[in-house]
This record gives structure tokens, sequence and C-alpha cells, in this order.
């Protein structure tokens, strides 16, 4: 095999351990070894299959006629099939699927080594980069050193303190090992990470099923452009601009995927630098074929984060990672066959779709869009200019103003926060009108300024030819000025500027590669003259047993410490990660000497616990792994693992057999003896607290009552009448008690088309009330929680154009609209929605004490009246109630004035028992005086932190307590329990509470 096709190949072997050696010297190779070894896997070893195929079989006259893409083609997709059933086979025997991927590293060198005519031997000289002199060589220095550096200090000063943890057996670098390393504690730390992985993550706490589905979608192809502008701002070299813009948006999809993006990323480089060196020179003045490869780049990332987005749902892991491999040789294939109609075609798609990205994105990143379009649409022009000076003024202000403590960007005041807040406290700018879009300041990020700053002024010392070199002097004194920045300050820019700085240090490499290749080295000893040419194969086998050797040398420290417990160093990891958890632990540790709780840990697949676990029909329970909180004289109980993971460095405390296990949960209790070695003896026992001492205070009245309860299937519907469309206003209330979560759960639902209200719980158990089918709506902030019952009331005043939500008697948000309800005379429909022929939709399971409807907009004094007075309610404007006492056979009798009854189906009615006070105390009081006998002193401690990672979709993993977040509510309800006294909390975000004597 003659020509390109060789060459590709050549080129993809020299590559390969180039990459493998540049990521050992970075000491990165826990999560990207198997991202290495995904290269072979999609290209080079289909390939070999391929081609071993066709010279063994009575088709190999077929295809040395053929031309060189078609044989490319043919030997490639014979492979993947081999491979492909191969992988699919393995996948049934997890050991054998994982050791098929650390097998191939062997194999490497007896491939390289394979003889065989079909390889150009003179390739090496082909492989050059477009430089005329050997001088300019000196500029790839501060990026190799900048590069350099971020590697160091990210695995010297973050890497290093997380291994050194006590937990260094645990699970989590267990997952570190396995999984590549993605998910361990501080996610990002490593400098092939992208950083609008932070965009991804921040959104994900507000607006997920929009950040899982669309905006990765967009925001990926928005990257890319991106990306690419910066990086040709800097180098002016279009085709090393094509390769970072690849390089970046494949990493970013990182965020959603451990495996997905590495292969794409690794096997994108060889192919499109092999078609920018060798074609290049060829299409120097021809931007159609530099915007074909500019294009494929995207659209292939675009292809693989549909991918990526989409696995969860649909594709079993295996298959889904070997979909990946299979885009990821296409990156190989296709570049050789597109055509250029076809690429001026994806062009103008690609370039529509990305500038409507860019419209949307502005929203979240303005600063960064902004960016982008200076230099897409305005080049270098002293418009352009005078935008980056004022744009980096602004930024330097914000800078000085945290560095000066003015301004704090953390993550209870964040700078959109401040800016927002500003604005809604302004008197020519309506807040309220911008509820529904809470994700645009959530998302809003400080890193935003910093990345803004550093592009505008890459792309102002780029725009002066032959200053590039500037550009990076900059980029290293900006990235030494973070790296020595004191903690506490802006020390997190250290993480948003490792990417940027690895894509730079990435471009530089193949530079210095192609020096390597070209180079000849004489040895001479006395009289003895050694010649060494190193051309391709010598330069691959070289780097690839360098690579290999260093292997062992990267993974010596996680192997060290899974076999070794170390005791952590609070003050040079912790204080500056965890800062408030870290002050807490202080706190126990010098007002209770000598208590020790040991991390917990959750999994789903600890035989025999999950059984009894699911008996108890508690989704907070199912899937607990081991307990390990030795019980001493003074017992520690804490509900939050940030705050025992602190404590337990503090002490540096073993598990020994035999003792006693506990763990005080929100409505649950488990206690355990440890026999051996991840074996206890677990008893299960509830214990409820907050949740009932509220649902007792809004149901007190209705106890002893009949209540609505609602099977899936079960409706009431009323006939449209004129005192149900009111158009001044309207009030909403429901008593009502969710056994499960549907994907919509309707409470009242008058709605046809785009006209009418409603008031539904979603799959997420928020709470929506709205009319106009969505155009004016509110979602609660608090979580409607199945098994207890909530009273939620919306309210609408024309007057006031104003929405309100409230929960159990207090406003839980509110919104300001503009939009008046329109009405299409539909019936009413209580626990479904239903269409034309009672078709029913979103069914409702649970229970319905009560459903009044009001024709204005009651206060929150009224709102708490009915909630005290549920059988005596406010009277004005009442134009429907109903309630356990209303059922009669298939007939529901509105209690209200209004003349108007309704129609029952399948709806039963039950007694609601009522829960004393006695007996609300009963099991707490009981559980814990019974420990307090043993021992002295009894804390639970709350963090909001836990709260917040499970917001925000945060590595399920690691968090152990999936328990409701800290709102005033359950503070209020905490505060009641008699037994319980608060004796240290920081800043609202962690609270400390003693148990007392419950007798």
């Amino acid at each position: 095999m003659q020509g390109k096709s060789a060459d590709m190949v050549e080129f993809i072997y020299a590559f390969f351990p180039v990459v493998v050696l540049f990521i050992s010297i970075l000491g990165v190779f826990d999560s990207t070894i198997r991202s290495i070894l995904a290269l072979p896997v999609a290209v080079i070893i289909p390939y070999q299959i391929g081609d071993f195929i066709f010279r063994k079989t009575k088709f190999q006259d077929i295809v040395e006629k053929s031309d060189v893409a078609t044989r490319v083609i043919l030997e490639w997709v014979s492979g993947m099939l081999v491979l492909f059933s191969l992988v699919l086979f393995l996948s049934a025997f997890p050991f054998w699927s994982s050791a098929f991927f650390y097998i191939i590293i062997i194999l490497m060198p007896i491939i390289l080594l394979r003889k065989s005519d079909t390889y150009n031997k003179s390739v090496a000289k082909n492989i050059t980069l477009n430089v005329n002199k050997l001088r300019s060589y000196w500029k790839v220095l501060p990026p190799i050193i900048i590069g350099s550096i971020s590697a160091w200090f990210t695995f010297a000063h973050q890497v290093s303190p997380l291994v050194q943890s006590p937990n260094a057996n645990d699970v989590r670098y267990t997952l570190w090992l396995t999984d590549g390393g993605t998910f361990f504690i501080g996610a990002g730390q490593t400098p092939f990470y992208i950083l609008m992985i932070a965009l991804i993550s921040k959104s994900c706490q507000s607006h997920p099923m929009f950040v899982f589905h669309i905006a990765p979608l967009l925001q990926y192809i928005a990257y890319t452009v991106g990306i690419y502008l910066l990086s040709h701002s800097l180098t002016g070299n279009m085709w090393a601009s094509i390769l970072a813009s690849a390089y970046a948006v494949s990493v970013s999809v990182n965020a959603l995927n451990n495996f997905g993006p590495k292969p794409l990323l690794v096997s994108l480089f060889p192919s499109l630098l092999y078609i920018s060196i060798e074609e290049g020179k060829y299409y120097k003045n021809n931007d159609r074929h530099y915007i074909g490869h500019f294009i494929l780049v995207t659209l292939l990332s675009f292809l693989v984060s549909i991918i990526l987005l989409l696995q969860p749902y649909f594709l079993p892991i295996q298959l889904r990672n070997i979909i990946v491999l299979l885009f990821t040789g296409v990156a190989f294939v296709v570049p050789i066959l597109i055509k250029d109609t076809d690429l001026k075609r994806i062009f103008y798609v690609i370039f529509a779709f990305s500038l409507v990205t860019s419209i949307i994105h502005v929203f979240e990143s303005p600063l960064v869009i902004a960016m982008f379009l200076f230099c897409l649409f305005f080049s270098y022009t002293p418009f352009q200019r005078l935008m980056t000076i004022a744009i980096c003024g602004v930024t330097l202000l914000f800078v000085i103003a945290q560095l000066t403590g003015f301004i704090s960007f953390s993550n209870n005041f964040m700078f959109s926060r401040w800016l927002w807040g500003s604005l809604y406290d302004s008197s020519w700018f309506n807040m309220n009108a911008l509820q529904k879009w809470q994700w645009i300041y959530n998302s809003f990020h400080p890193y935003i300024f910093y990345l803004s700053i550093m592009g505008c002024i890459l792309s102002f010392l780029g725009s002066k030819k032959g200053k590039n070199v500037y550009a990076l002097i900059a980029l290293f004194a900006v990235q030494l000025f973070i790296l020595f920045l004191p903690e506490g300050h802006l020390w997190r820019v250290r993480d948003y500027m490792e990417p940027i700085v690895s894509v730079f240090s990435a471009l530089a490499l193949f530079e210095l590669f192609n020096w390597f290749t070209t180079l000849k080295i004489k040895i001479k000893v006395r009289k003895i003259c050694i010649g060494i040419n190193l051309n391709n194969k010598a330069v691959s086998l070289i780097f690839l047993l360098l690579g290999i050797l260093l292997i062992p040398y990267a993974l010596q420290p996680r192997l060290t410490f899974m076999k070794t417990q170390m005791k952590m160093n609070p003050d040079g990891y912790f204080s500056f990660d965890l800062p408030y958890e870290y002050e807490a632990a202080k706190w126990i540790y010098n007002n209770y000497p000598k208590q020790w709780v040991r991390t917990l840990w959750w999994s789903e697949s600890f035989e025999g616990v999950e059984k009894e676990i699911i008996s108890i029909h508690s989704p907070t329970l199912r899937g607990i792994r081991y307990i390990e909180v030795p019980l001493t004289r003074d017992t520690l109980i804490i509900s939050d693992p940030y705050t025992m993971w602190l404590l337990e460095g503090l002490t540096g405390r073993d598990d020994a057999i035999d003792e006693r296990v506990f763990i005080y949960e929100n409505e649950y209790s488990l206690e355990a003896i440890h026999q051996m070695e991840n074996v206890y003896q677990l008893f299960l026992d509830m214990i409820k607290t907050s949740f009932l001492e509220e649902e007792r205070r809004i149901c007190l009245k209705v106890y002893g009552n009949p209540v609505l309860h609602f099977n899936g299937q079960s409706y009431i519907r009323f006939n449209d009448f004129p005192e149900l469309n009111p158009s001044a206003g309207i009030t909403i209330e429901a008593l009502v008690k969710l056994d499960t979560l549907n994907p919509m759960n309707e409470i009242v639902s008058k709605e046809l088309g785009y006209a009418g209200y409603y008031l539904y719980v979603d799959s997420f158990g928020k709470a929506h009330f709205g009319f106009n089918g969505g155009k004016a709506e509110i979602c609660s902030h608090t979580s409607i929680l199945p098994g207890f019952f909530y009273h939620i009331v919306g309210t609408y005043d024309k007057n006031q154009s104003l929405l309100m939500l409230y929960i159990n008697g207090i406003l839980d948000t509110n919104s300001s609209t503009s939009e008046t309800i329109s009405y299409a005379h539909s019936d009413l429909s209580i626990g479904s929605f239903l269409l034309w022929g009672n078709e029913s939709l979103h069914p409702l399971n649970g229970s319905i004490a009560y459903i009044r409807i009001y024709n204005v907009a009651l206060n929150l004094t009224e709102i708490n009246w009915n909630i005290e007075n549920p059988y005596n309610p406010i009277g004005r404007s009442l134009v429907l109630w109903i309630d356990g006492w209303s059922i009669k056979g298939s007939n529901c009798r509105n209690k209200a004035q209004c003349d108007h009854d309704g129609i029952v189906f399948m709806v039963e009615t039950r007694k609601l028992e009522e829960k004393s006070e006695q007996f609300l105390y009963h099991t707490l009081c009981e559980k814990i005086n019974s420990i307090r006998r043993a021992h002295s002193k009894v804390l639970i401690v709350l963090s909001e932190r836990t709260s917040t990672w499970l917001s925000s979709g945060g590595s399920t993993k690691f968090v152990l307590f999936p328990f409701r977040g800290i709102d005033s509510s359950y503070l209020r309800a905490l505060n009641s329990l008699k037994c319980l006294k608060l004796v240290y909390s920081i800043k609202e975000r962690i609270y400390i509470y003693e148990v007392q004597s419950c007798s």
C-alpha cells in the first residue's frame, strides 16, 4: 500500500507513543490510560486486522485493484467488525473486558515491529511542519514550561493531599484507578480538562432537563468555534487552531462521561494532523478545504456528544463504548472521502447552528460570546481593540474587588447574585419577571471573566504579526501569578487556566515531535562512530518503551496509598476545599475530645441488606453497603459525611471488630455489629422526625376525617360553569399527599390548549402553578416528598400581575407576569388531566384532604386561617370546595355556594388517623435515650454542602445521605424538638445539635 494511506498509518504509529510519553511526564496516567489505549483499539488494531484478513484470503486481488481510499475503508471496516464482535462477547465478562484493553499496550511493540512491505519507509521526511527556520523552535518553550508547571502544581498540591487521606483504601480510590479518576473529589483538576465543565455542572442545579438534553449539544459547537478563534489569534495557524478546537471540544464532553471523549480526542489528532501537514501545503490558499476540515471536527464532536448524552437512557455501557470507538474510527476514515459540495452544504448548516447557539449562549456567558463574536466579525479592527480594553478593564475591577474582599465568588455569594440582586432592588428593573429563567444567573460563574480577559489579551497580542511569542510570555506570566496566589483569593483561577495552557502545550508538542523525527545523532567513542537516524519507526519504539516503563512510576503513588492509610493534613488540604466543614470539625474536636466517626459508603450491590431495607419502603436507605461508626463512651452521631470525613482525618482511628455501629438519619435509624471485614449484623428501625412534626401541624384539624384517595386511574370531573373562569384573580388550595412521584402528578387542571389554569407536582417533586399553557408559571423551591401531606396554594392577582406559591403556609416563591388568564370553556378535573372523551393523563397516586378554588387571590393571613380551620374556611369568593365528606356514590358535592356538583370515577375515601405529639416524639426520643444510657454525648451535625451536592447532581458515588436540604421550615421543625439543642452554627451553613434528655 503506497501513498497517503500508508503515510497516515505511519504517522499514527509515530504519534501514538509521543502522546504516551507526554502524558507519562505529566503524571496523569490515572485519568488517561484507557484513553491512550483507545487509539490502537479504534484505529491501528482494526486496520491491522483487516489488512491481515485481506492478505490471507482470496479477496486480496480485489483490494489491491482498488484505489487507496477504498482499500483503507474495506480493511478498517472489516477489522472493526471483528473487533466489534470480540468486544461484544467480552462485555459479558467484566474482568476480561477490562483486561482486553490493557493487553493492547503489551501488544503494541509487536505491532510496531511487524514486518510488512505496505509501509512507506521514506515517510519520515514527509512528516514535517511548515516551519522555515530552526530558530523558530525556541518559541515552543513557553507553552511547554507552562504546561509542565501546571501539571506539577496540580499533582503536588491537589492530587497528592487527596491521596494522603486516611481513606486511601476505600471506594474513592478504587474508582480513581478503574474509572479514570474523573470523579475523585475536586473533579477536573488535571490539565486535560477544559474549563467549560464548570458551566455544565452549575447549570445542572436549576435546570437539569435542559442541560442534559439540549444545552450540551449547543455548547460543544459554540466551544469549538470559540477555541478555534482563540487558538488562531495566538498561533496564526489555521490548521493548528482546528486541532486545538477538536482537542477542546472533545475534552469538554468529559463532564458527562468518563470514557467517551478521550478516544475521539486521541484519534482525531493523528488523522487531522496528517491532513493539515500533507494536504495543507497543496490547499494553502483554498479556504474550502480548510472550512471542511474545521466543520468535520465540529460535526464529529457533535455526533459523539449525542451518543454520550443518550447512552444513559437507551444504551448499555458496553454497547455505548463500542459506538464511541466506531465514531473514533470514522474520524480516521472520513477525511479521505469528503467532497467539496458536501463541505459547502455542511458548512452552512453548522454555521447557522453555531450562530443560533451563540445567541442562546449569550444569556449564560455574555463576555465569552462577546469575545468570540468580536474575533469573528471585527477581526483586528480598532473597534475590537477598544472593546478588548473595556472588557479587560471591567474584569480587572472585579479581580481587584475579589482580592480586597469586596466581592466574594463563593457558592453562596457569586458575582451574578450580586449583580442580579442589585438589579432586583432597583426601581427600573423588575427581577420577578426573570424568576422562571433562574438558570441564567445561577449559571453565571466567575471563570467567565478570566476566560474573557485571557482571550482578549491573546487576540490583542496575537494580532500583531510576528508577536505571537509575546502572547505566550504573557500567558506564562499570568500562569505564574496564579500559581502562587495565596489561598482564599484567586487560587481557583488556576484550575480554569490549566486547560487553556494545555491546549497550547499540545500544539507546541507537535513542533517538537517534528524536530525529533528529522534529527540525526552521531556518537563517537574513540574510533567508533555510531549514527542514529531517528525516523518514525525508531522514535515510535523508543517513546513507546519509555511510556511503558513510566506506567509503574506514574501509578506507584496511587498503589502505595491504596495499601497504606495515611493521615491527612487538614491545614494543607481541607482548609481550602471545605473551609466551613473544617471549621465545624475543629470545633467538635476541641469541645468533644476523643470522639470519632468513620465515613459511610453506599453501594447498590450489598447482598442480603437491600431486601431488608426495601421492606420498609425507604428509597433513602436502599443500597447501603456498610457503616462504620465505632461507639465509645462519648458517642458522636453525625448526619453529614463531609464533617465525618474531616473528623476522621483529625483522629486517624482504625475500625475494630465487635464494635457497635449506629447511624442516625432524618427518618430512619440503622444499628449494626461489626462481625468481620465488611460483614455487619443489621437492625433497622424507623424514626419519624421533623417531617411528621410539620405534617402534624397542617393536618391537625383533619385527623379523624375522611380524605380522598386516588389510585392512578381515579379522577373527579366538574363540567364547566362561569364561576370557574375568574379573570381578576384566582386561588387554588390543596392539602395533598403523594404516594409516588409520577412524571406529572396533576392536582387541579382546567386546561385546553393554551388556555386555562393548573396545579401539579413534577417528577422532581416541584410544585407548579400557572395558566395559559405555561406562558405564566411558577415553580416551587421546596420539594414535595412522597409519604407526607403538604398544603399547597397557588394565587394569581391581576391587579398586581403577580403569581405566588405557598407551601405549608409559607411563601415559597413568586413571579410577576404580564399574562391574563384565558379560557376555552373546558371541564375541571381533579387528580388527573382529562382529554376529550375522558382520556386520563398525568394521574395522581395519593390522597387529597381538600381542594378549594377562589376567584380572588387570598393573602397569607387567609391561607393560614384555612390551615387552622379546614372545615370553616374563608367564605368570600369561594367557588369550589370538596373534601372527603363530599363523595356520595358517583356524585361529588360542591360545598361552596355554587350549585354545581361533580362526577367521581374510582375515588375512595379513607379516614385519616391522628398522629399525636406523643407518637411524634416516641420513636426518636426512645432511640436517643437508649443510646444515652450507654453514652454521655450525642451530636447531630447538618451541613448545607450535602444538599448542594444533591441539587447539582454531583457524584452520587460520594453523596451518602440523600436527605432534604436545609431550609427555613426544616430548621424550624428541628428547633421545635425539645430534645435537641442548637449548640453551634456557622454562617447558616452548618448546624450542630446536642441531644438533650427526652424523658
